[in-house]
């Protein structure tokens, strides 16, 4: 996944129910033996390393 803001131009953190909605689908793909790598590119404002976390801590890997 690539994750370039939320309007795309490199700006924006991602909203909790997106983040959510990614935790889910990264959780599935990763039952069907899929590598998942995300790639936080909102670096406008310093959002990716929150936003990085944030899914860290959603998928249990504080």
């Amino acid at each position: 996944m690539r994750a370039h803001g939320t309007n795309g131009r490199y700006a924006g953190s991602y909203s909790a129910e997106t983040l959510q909605d990614w935790t889910h689908r990264i959780k599935d793909w990763r039952r069907n033996e899929r590598s998942v790598y995300v790639y936080f590119d909102n670096d406008i404002k310093s959002a990716a390393p929150g936003d990085a976390q944030t899914l860290r801590s959603l998928l249990g890997e504080d």
